[in-house]
């Protein structure tokens, strides 16, 4: 019996990393390619910026909608459902693409909007259905770490694998790959098992005896999370640092420009160490079980990401007589900061779907994915005017004591509290084994 259940597991944890992949995987590559060819056939900077936004509109607009749908239905039937319209509509985009050859940008960005929304639909079901796949709290840090690694990987071979076989690649054949890749996803959603209840405490779940779960609206759950505050803070947390890292985004293209624009192989090098730290921080994840919530991690991993920028800063400042030990440097950098960026969301993740009752986390999670939307697009236009106006190193500096000082500011409030839910948990266990220890 024991081995049987085991094979299941096994095959639950196959069939889910197959899933992402195929989803994941499939999407970056289509994405990137639909992108470049807007790109390479208009010569218009405007009209890539269309397909960009369209696709950054679409997850903002579209996630509020997404997070009642995930709380409301079936989980396992929303997702047979988002494979199901995707391969409708790419087979619609397929045979039109050989009846034309030269895909119109409108045409594009509908396309582009369709996968928007599947996909995000996709992962928010995913991340709330955590507690539902797995057999023990302690998995849900490996269940994230898997999902944070094939995401991350994504991110990294996407792109990468596009440019490379674009000059030989028509759309039309990237189409029907993506075509392929979502139909073999529907495979790996029928070999998904849900467990009838999650595995979040029963205390925790009597907490919200008083709320209504019948309730579809935002605005509740936008209450709740007000009233609790180590999740207000970790909300909050990570809105900064996608804001404050932004410098990143902007900083890096920038610097490359500067100091090495001719060296291909430094740019390469620098641009994968990011998501290459956050492979190996998410495999490292994907194999530890995270015994208790484990929030050090995250104020750690907060103040990792603070002081790679303030090194980025002497860097530049130190380094810039010498372009072979500014980009090991940066490199190596960049490297830690990818480990600090996993091994910071992973924790949160967890204790989101620990401490958020499941009637829930859909909503939650895209309030979580709302904010992540608005905070990307902001530090992009702040560091854009930041850069334009002053000094790498100034910029950079200021960015990383910003996230120290902000860090310092609640984490004695985060731990604090932690701290205090656990004795007050422990001192309650305490009592109930000593009242079921009185003789009768």
């Amino acid at each position: 019996m024991g081995l049987d259940k085991m094979k299941i597991k096994q095959k639950n944890k196959i069939a889910l990393i197959i899933l992402i992949v195929l989803t994941q995987f499939g999407s970056s590559i289509l994405g990137y390619l639909l992108s470049l060819n807007v790109l390479m056939t208009s010569s218009s900077a405007i009209e890539f910026s269309k397909v960009i936004l369209a696709g950054s509109l679409t997850s903002l607009i579209a996630s509020p909608l997404i997070g009642i749908m995930v709380d409301k239905y079936n989980k396992k039937l929303l997702l047979f459902i988002a494979q199901v319209i995707s391969i409708i509509v790419l087979a619609l985009f397929f045979w039109n693409s050989f009846l034309n050859k030269n895909l119109s940008v409108t045409w594009i960005i509908l396309l582009i909007i369709v996968l928007n929304l599947t996909d995000t639909l996709v992962s928010t079901t995913l991340m709330s259905s955590a507690v539902y796949m797995v057999d023990s709290e302690e998995e849900l840090g490996q269940f994230n770490g898997w999902q944070q690694t094939i995401d991350s990987s994504c991110s990294l071979l996407g792109p990468i694998i596009a440019g490379i076989i674009y000059p030989f690649v028509s759309i039309t054949q990237a189409i029907g790959f993506e075509v392929l890749c979502e139909s073999l996803a529907i495979i790996a959603i029928l070999y998904l098992k849900f467990n009838s209840t999650s595995v979040v405490n029963q205390e925790f779940e009597e907490e919200f005896s008083d709320l209504n779960m019948e309730s579809t609206s935002l605005v509740d759950s936008i209450k709740y999370l007000l009233k609790k505050k180590i999740l207000l803070f970790l909300f909050v947390g990570m809105l900064m640092m996608n804001l404050l890292l932004s410098s990143i985004t902007i900083g890096y293209p920038t610097i490359v420009i500067n100091y090495f624009p001719d060296n291909s192989i430094a740019v390469g090098f620098l641009n994968a160490s990011i998501p290459l730290g956050m492979i190996i921080s998410g495999l490292y994840f994907a194999h530890k079980q995270l015994d208790n919530d484990n929030l050090n991690i995250v104020i750690k991993s907060w103040y990792t990401c603070g002081i790679s920028l303030i090194a980025i800063s002497l860097s530049i400042l130190l380094l810039h007589f010498s372009v072979f030990l500014m980009v090991i440097m940066l490199i190596l950098i960049s490297l830690v900061l990818g480990l600090a960026l996993t091994a910071g969301k992973v924790p949160i993740l967890v204790y989101f779907q620990k401490h958020v009752v499941p009637q829930q986390q859909g909503r939650i999670f895209s309030i979580l994915d709302i904010g992540v939307q608005i905070s990307i697009p902001l530090g992009t236009v702040v560091y854009g005017i930041l850069f334009d106006y002053f000094s790498f190193v100034s910029t950079f500096l200021i960015s990383g004591v910003l996230i120290i000082i902000f860090v310092i500011m609640i984490q004695k409030t985060i731990l604090r509290d932690e701290q205090l839910k656990w004795e007050d948990e422990g001192s309650e266990n305490y009592f109930t084994s000593q009242q079921s220890n009185r003789p009768k």
